[in-house]
């Protein structure tokens, strides 16, 4: 029984349950219950699906004021970089380049040139998995080279897992 069904017991309080439950040993179900199989997202073949992300890098503009020690430097704004990665699914290789801005135009670029480097290694690329930025959900994109493209639900990052981590790696080496 769980706390909440002996504490529909007519004179015991789910507190009382809970306390004495935890003062045992028994406060979770997790010993009783096996745990779901975690089921991957995974494609058999090398090319079956890339994982395309990009990530905002912000531009460094000199040294700051505690190196400096001085709080009088004029700052010029220097704006940001975008990393655009391609990660394949199956072998796990990735490319990545870095661009000035993240709409349609570079997205493409950035896809052809993703294309032409698998391809070189060997791998013929059939699905791309994005999110939904704007620069994935026009029509230009989507007919790029003829690859057929999914893009994951919103507010669902983790359906890009992939390109994700290695942004966070590459970001942390």
């Amino acid at each position: 029984m769980t706390v909440d069904e002996i504490a529909l017991l007519p004179t015991l309080c789910r507190s009382t349950v809970f306390r004495a439950l935890r003062k045992l040993g028994f406060s979770r179900l997790s010993p009783f219950e096996l745990k779901p199989k975690v089921q991957y997202y995974e494609w058999a073949s090398p090319g079956d699906m890339l994982h395309l992300d990009i990530n905002c890098l912000g531009k460094i503009d000199g040294i700051g004021h505690r190196k400096d020690g001085t709080r009088q430097v004029k700052r010029r704004k220097p704006g940001w970089e975008y990393l655009h990665v391609c990660e394949d699914n199956a072998p796990q290789v990735a490319y990545t380049a870095i661009h000035a801005d993240e709409t349609e135009k570079p997205a493409i670029e950035f896809l052809w040139f993703a294309v032409t480097w698998y391809k070189q290694h060997g791998i013929k690329v059939k699905r791309v998995l994005t999110d939904n930025r704007a620069c994935y959900k026009s029509r230009k994109f989507r007919q790029t080279r003829g690859i057929q493209h999914k893009r994951i639900k919103s507010y669902h990052p983790q359906t890009n897992g992939k390109s994700e981590r290695f942004i966070r790696t590459a970001l942390k080496e």
